[in-house]
């Protein structure tokens, strides 16, 4: 036999070109009733480095408006840039081009927002840098699965050949390839022969991953086409995927809406996203207000809830194990019973399969008593509350509802990824985005030129003072 084989591991591969990547950990939340919105974001940013090393700033913008004129707003969370260029850039400069353009509904804002950054100028080699990135962090994850099972392997005998490790990796490949394969299909974003021309246009650059992770293992040619195909197809899923929300008016809307998105990034002039069905939401005759919180909201959900999210998971997952009906109970009691009366085993079988569908309808019982006391009890007077709240309340409840993530932050033995000045704005139909508060980098009092340059490129905007 021959001796074990040291594989590459994690720690032995430095990206030595990879930048720092800021990441918005964050606590944001949108407010809703018929007659306005509340937008609220801490400011925490956490930058790392490929070594996963970190320092947290409290200085990230995450709320803007999506339009200097029209009442839509947008808030930003997860990976602080797309395709290497700030979300804040991109905003930004869709607002600039809107000029002065509104829409019938918040979808036309969306759809016209996600065709902006599929043609946004990234540059030359951002999508290379995307794929490439891609591949990094699968093949890594791959290697690091196979340091984990010749660890195992090694602890149940002496040593683990190169032939062995081969069929095991080439088994990792075929699933991942698999899974990749099966979800690029589901999302339908990237079409057949886009993925081709990425495949042949991205090589070289993915044949020099695939070294730099196997070259010490005798992969077949199938098994690097196979690897180069898992990055493209898993380009849909980007290194560090965004949190996009937008919520506000459209023209012919007369009640908010909201809308949640995650991107990937942008890959042949698509925006790779899909959207997050739980975090949509519209306020009209069906409902009269919505509480919406994003990314890290743990501490919001058990004020409105009552309950903990993680505190609700332990105890349906712990009655499930023990009164579903493949759980201990149903097992043990007629274990117990057959036992008792010296039952046959098709009348074992017959009366185990009795008691768990008794047991599991009792734990379904249980469980739907649970979270309908939740909403009973917290969850609607809360938004029946919310629903009559005016603009200035809503405001300050979503304020207090960031602050309590914060909080929670600062007191717990953990990374104060939420923190920092916490910025407010409230949209209405006819006043648009409000900030009721609003960090900058400069004091407005000595910039008085910002405020006027803001319409700079609107020739019929005047203010008070101009000569008409």
């Amino acid at each position: 036999m021959t001796p074990p084989i040291k594989l590459i591991k994690s720690g032995e591969i430095n990206c030595r070109d990879a930048p720092l990547a800021a990441e918005i950990m964050t606590a944001e939340i949108v407010i809703m009733n018929k007659s306005a919105v509340a937008l609220a974001a801490d400011s925490a940013v956490t930058v790392r480095d490929a070594n996963s090393r970190g320092k947290i700033f409290n200085t990230a913008n995450k709320v803007f408006s999506l339009s200097k004129y029209a009442p839509v707003g947008i808030m930003v969370s997860g990976g602080a840039s797309v395709m290497g260029v700030p979300w804040e850039i991109i905003v930004k400069t869709f607002r600039d081009e809107l000029k002065t353009d509104k829409f019938d509904t918040i979808n036309d804002y969306c759809d016209r927002f996600f065709n902006f950054v599929d043609q946004f100028p990234f540059e030359a080699d951002a999508e290379k840098q995307h794929i490439g990135q891609i591949a990094y962090s699968i093949f890594n994850d791959i290697c690091k699965r196979m340091d984990s099972w010749v660890t195992q392997e090694l602890s149940e005998k002496d040593t683990v050949t190169e032939l062995e490790i081969l069929v095991y990796l080439q088994s990792q490949i075929e699933e991942v390839s698999s899974l990749f394969s099966q979800n690029s299909d589901r999302m339908g974003i990237l079409d057949g022969d886009t993925l081709n021309q990425l495949h042949d246009r991205y090589r070289d650059e993915l044949d020099s991953i695939i070294k730099m992770f196997f070259e010490k293992h005798a992969l077949s040619k199938e098994n690097h086409d196979q690897l180069r195909r898992i990055a493209v197809h898993a380009s849909h899923v980007g290194p560090q995927s965004s949190g996009i929300v937008i919520a506000g008016f459209g023209e012919k809307e007369y009640y908010p809406r909201c809308r949640s998105f995650y991107v990937g990034g942008v890959v042949a002039k698509h925006t790779i996203r899909s959207e997050d069905m739980n975090r949509q939401y519209k306020v009209g005759a069906g409902a009269s207000a919505a509480i919406l919180p994003f990314a890290q909201r743990n501490e919001v959900n058990t004020f409105i809830e009552g309950v903990s999210p993680v505190l609700s998971r332990v105890v349906t997952e712990t009655f499930r194990e023990i009164f579903g009906e493949h759980g201990e109970l149903p097992q043990k009691l007629c274990d117990e019973i057959a036992s008792k009366l010296g039952l046959q085993q098709d009348t074992h079988d017959d009366l185990q399969s009795s008691l768990g569908r008794i047991c599991q309808g009792a734990y379904e019982t249980a469980v739907s008593k649970f979270y309908e006391e939740s909403q009973k009890n917290h969850l609607n007077p809360i938004l029946e509350t919310t629903a009559v709240l005016n603009k200035d309340e809503l405001a300050r409840m979503a304020e207090t509802l960031i602050n309590l993530e914060s909080f929670r932050k600062q007191v717990v033995l953990d990374e104060e990824t939420v923190g920092g000045p916490i910025d407010v704005a409230v949209i209405t139909k006819g006043d648009g985005l409000i900030w009721i508060k609003r960090k900058h980098y400069f004091q407005p009092e000595l910039n008085h030129h910002f405020f006027r340059n803001y319409f700079r490129n609107y020739p019929h905007t005047t203010f008070e003072g101009d000569e008409q």
